[in-house]
C-alpha cells in the first residue's frame, strides 16, 4: 500500500477510502512541546513564533485548526464595548458594554443596527485570505482546517452571557432570531467569499453547545435556532466542494441524531470525560462520518501514567484501524498543563501502533 502524505491521508480517510496507516490531529498549544518538536526556543515576537509553531505542527500531525502563538506577557484590549484579556494561547471576556438583562437589550437593539449595514470590505477579506494561505504555506502537507464560518451562535452567547442569552431567546423570539441571522448571515458572507475547496478542502465549525452532561441549551433552542442554520452552513460547505467536521465539547449523546441530520463529514473531539464514549459513538454514527478524538486531555494526558497512555492511545488507534473512519486526537488540546514527557509518549506510542 503507498506511504501517503499527510493531506492524501486525510482526504482519502474523508473520502472513506482505504489508507496505509491512522491519521492524527491536534492542537499544539503546549510551549515545551512546541519547542521540542521545532527544535527551537518561542521568541516572543509573532512572526517568527508562527513559524516555530507551524514548525513543531508539521513534525508531528497530519492535520490541525487555528494556529496561535502564546502570547509572552497578557495584555488587555478594547473590542466593540468588549474589555478581552489575551494571555497565553487564548483569550477571554472581562467587561461588557452593559451590565444588566435591560441594558443587554439595549445593546443587542444597537448590534443589530450595526450588523444591517454591515459589509465586508476586501481589506478584511484580504487580511484574511492571506492569514490562512499563510499558516498553510508554512505548515506545509499538514492539513489545515479552515474555521472562517464558525462563530454565529458562540460568539454571541459568550458575549452575552448564557443567562442573558437565554432570557432573551424565551422573551423576545423576534429579536433574538433576527440577532442571531444578522450574526449567521456575516459568516455566510466569509464563506461565500473565501472558502476554497483547492486549497481548504476541509472547514471546522466550532459551536459549543453542550457541558459534561448534556446540552447546555433545552432541546427546544437547538432545534428552533441552532440545528437549521448549521445544517445551511454544511451544505454551502458542501456545494464548494468541502468536507466539514462539526466541534462541540460535552455530552452530545441527547443531539447526536440532529448532529448526523446535517450531514456533517466529522464530528470532533468526542469527549471521553463527558460520557462520549468512542466505540458507543462509532456504532450510532453512520460509516461516513469521521470522528476525531478521544484521548483524554483532563486527566489522563496531564496525570496518567506511561503505561495507561500507552492504552489509551492503543485503544483507539486500533478501533480506527478496524473501522477506517477515526482520527485520532486529544479530546481538546495539547495545552501548556501537560507534561512534555506525557505529549512525547503520546506520539511515541501513536506511531509505534497506527501503522495497519
Amino acid at each position: 500500500m503507498k506511504d501517503y502524505s499527510s493531506r492524501e491521508l486525510v482526504l482519502r480517510i474523508f473520502s472513506g477510502e482505504k489508507t496505509d496507516r491512522v491519521a492524527n490531529f491536534d492542537l499544539l498549544r503546549n510551549r515545551e512541546a512546541v519547542e521540542f518538536f521545532s527544535g527551537q526556543k518561542l521568541k516572543g515576537n509573532e512572526k517568527e513564533d508562527l513559524e516555530i509553531v507551524t514548525s513543531a505542527c508539521q513534525k508531528v500531525l497530519d492535520m490541525t485548526r487555528t494556529i496561535r502563538v502564546p502570547l509572552p506577557t497578557p495584555i488587555k484590549k478594547e473590542e466593540n464595548g468588549f474589555v478581552k484579556l489575551y494571555q497565553d494561547w487564548t483569550n477571554w471576556i472581562v467587561g461588557r458594554p452593559f451590565d444588566d438583562y435591560s441594558s443587554f437589550r439595549k445593546w443587542v437593539k444597537l448590534d443589530v443596527e450595526r450588523l444591517e449595514c454591515w459589509e465586508p470590505t476586501e481589506e478584511y477579506l484580504g487580511s484574511l485570505r492571506k492569514d490562512f494561505e499563510r499558516k498553510q504555506e508554512l505548515l506545509g502537507d499538514t492539513v489545515l482546517m479552515w474555521h472562517g464560518g464558525e462563530g454565529w451562535f458562540y460568539e454571541p452567547y459568550n458575549e452575552s452571557g448564557i443567562e442573558n442569552f437565554s432570557y432573551l431567546w424565551y422573551d423576545d423570539h423576534s429579536l433574538f432570531s433576527n440577532w442571531l441571522d444578522l450574526r449567521f448571515s456575516q459568516k455566510k458572507t466569509v464563506v461565500n467569499r473565501l472558502a476554497d475547496g483547492q486549497k481548504f478542502p476541509i472547514a471546522f465549525i466550532g459551536e459549543d453547545i453542550a457541558h459534561k452532561t448534556g446540552t447546555i441549551f433545552s432541546p427546544a433552542m437547538l432545534e428552533e435556532e441552532f440545528f437549521p442554520r448549521l445544517k445551511i452552513l454544511v451544505d454551502l460547505f458542501h456545494k464548494k466542494g468541502i468536507k466539514v467536521v462539526y466541534h462541540s465539547d460535552g455530552n452530545l449523546m441527547q443531539v447526536l441524531d440532529q448532529i448526523i441530520a446535517t450531514g456533517a463529514d466529522g464530528l470532533h473531539p468526542v469527549e471521553p470525560m463527558a460520557g462520549m464514549e468512542l466505540t458507543r459513538v462509532r456504532e450510532l454514527c453512520p460509516a461516513r462520518m469521521v470522528l476525531i478524538g478521544n484521548l483524554d486531555c483532563s486527566q489522563l494526558l496531564p496525570f496518567g501514567t506511561k503505561k495507561e497512555i500507552e492504552e489509551g492511545v492503543k485503544k483507539i488507534v486500533d478501533l480506527a484501524k478496524s473501522t477506517g473512519n477515526i482520527i485520532f486526537s486529544s479530546s481538546s488540546e495539547l495545552h501548556d498543563e501537560i507534561p512534555l514527557e506525557n505529549i512525547i509518549w503520546m506520539f511515541e506510542y501513536f506511531e509505534k501502533y497506527r501503522r495497519r
